[in-house]
C-alpha cells in the first residue's frame, strides 16, 4: 500500500545539475513501498503482512485480531538525513467494526519537510506537502476451510494522494514536481492454528505527473507523464514459544517500478518481558537493523521503533538515514 506515492517523481530527469536525478526519484519510490505501517511492524522488521495483531498494509489482517467496535490509531514518523532535509509524517486512523460483518479502515495523513542541502551538486530539496486518504475492508469469509479451527481472511483497499517537491539552487527555486495518484490493493491471511499465520497481498498504483523546471527564467520548461508500482508481498509470524512470547515473522517482497525489479526480505523477532504488558522487538528491514519496545494496556497502547540504514537507496542522494516512528492506539 504506497500510500505517499513519492514514485511518481521518479522521471526527475530535468533537474538541473543533478546527473543522477532519475535514480534519485526511483530510490524515493522505493522509500515509499517500504514505510512501515505502524512502529510494531517498523521495530519488527518491517514485516507486517501477516500481522493480525497490529497494523498492516494487508487489509486481511484489519479483521482478524481481537474483537472490537471502534478502535483508533496515530503514528509519527520523523525521518533524518545525513546530508538532506528532517522528513515528518503524520497519520490517524480510525477502524469500526461493520454491522454486516467484518472491519473497515479509513487512514489519513500527510509527510513534509523543509529545504535542506543534499549530495546532489549543491541543490535543495524539499517535501512540500504529500496529503493522501485511504479506506480499507477486510472479512472473515470462512472457518474450518482446511482443518477445524482454521480460519481464512480476505481485504481490499485503495486510496488517492497528491504530491509536491521542489528544488533549489542558491536559494532561487529551480524546480517543482507535482503528482496526483491512485492505490488499490488486495490481501488474504490465514490461520491454520491459532499462533501461526500466513499472509499475502498486492498492490497497484497509477500517478499522473507535471514537472516544472524553472533553471532558465526565459525559457521555463515542463512536462507531463505517468508511473505505476506493483508491490507483491508474502510472509508467515509464529508464535514459537507460546509459553515465553516469543513470536518471528518473515517477509519477501517483490518490488517492480519503472526499470527497477527487486526481491526484498524482512525478518523480526518479539519477546514478551511482562506478560501482555511489555514486549521487545527487533528484526531486519532488507539493508539494516530495527529495534523496538511495546506497552499495551487492556484498551490501548504504544509502541516505538528505530531503523537503521531504512532507505539504503538514498544514501548517495540524501546520506545516510535513521527513522524514528511511534504508535499509539486504543480500541473497544
Amino acid at each position: 500500500m504506497q500510500k505517499l506515492m513519492v514514485i511518481l517523481l521518479f522521471c526527475f530527469v530535468l533537474v538541473p545539475g543533478v546527473s543522477c536525478a532519475a535514480d534519485f526519484g526511483t530510490a524515493l519510490g522505493i522509500m515509499d513501498a517500504n514505510r512501515p505501517p505502524d512502529a510494531l511492524s517498523a521495530s519488527r522488521g518491517n514485516t507486517w503482512v501477516a500481522d493480525p495483531e497490529g497494523s498492516s498494509n494487508n487489509p486481511a489482517c484489519i479483521a482478524a485480531g481481537e474483537p472490537f467496535r471502534v478502535s483508533g490509531s496515530t503514528n509519527y514518523i520523523v525521518m533524518f538525513f545525513g546530508n538532506g532535509p528532517t522528513v515528518h509524517s503524520y497519520e490517524t486512523s480510525i477502524y469500526a467494526a461493520i454491522p454486516f460483518g467484518g472491519v473497515a479502515q479509513l487512514t489519513l495523513g500527510n509527510t513534509q519537510s523543509g529545504y535542506a542541502k543534499t549530495r546532489m551538486d549543491g541543490e535543495s530539496v524539499r517535501f512540500d506537502h504529500q496529503p493522501y486518504f485511504d479506506i480499507a475492508y477486510g472479512l472473515k469469509v470462512k472457518e474450518s476451510l482446511l482443518r477445524d479451527g482454521d480460519k481464512l481472511f480476505v481485504g481490499v483497499g485503495g486510496g488517492v494522494n497528491w504530491s509536491k517537491m521542489g528544488f533549489a539552487s542558491q536559494g532561487q527555486q529551480t524546480f517543482i514536481s507535482r503528482s496526483r495518484g491512485v492505490n488499490l490493493y488486495t490481501g488474504v491471511l490465514y490461520q491454520p492454528t491459532d499462533g501461526l499465520n500466513f499472509g499475502a497481498s498486492y498492490s497497484w498504483s497509477y500517478g499522473r505527473n507535471e514537472d516544472r523546471d524553472f533553471g532558465d527564467v526565459e525559457n521555463i520548461t515542463s512536462s507531463r507523464y505517468t508511473s505505476t508500482i506493483h508491490q507483491t508481498r508474502v510472509g508467515a509470524s509464529w508464535t514459537v514459544l507460546p509459553k515465553f512470547g516469543t513470536t518471528v515473522a518473515v517477509d519477501v517482497q517483490y518490488l517492480s517500478l519503472g526499470h527497477i525489479n527487486r526481491i526484498q526480505p524482512f525478518a523480526g523477532i518479539e519477546q514478551q518481558i511482562i506478560k501482555d504488558r511489555l514486549f521487545v522487538y527487533g528484526g531486519w528491514a532488507d539493508k539494516g537493523p530495527t529495534a523496538g519496545l511495546g506497552l499495551y494496556f487492556k484498551n490501548g497502547g504504544m509502541n516505538v521503533a528505530y531503523m537503521h540504514n531504512s532507505n539504503p537507496d538514498l544514501n548517495p542522494h540524501l546520506g545516510r538515514s535513521q527513522t524514528v516512528m511511534a504508535t499509539a492506539f486504543f480500541k473497544w
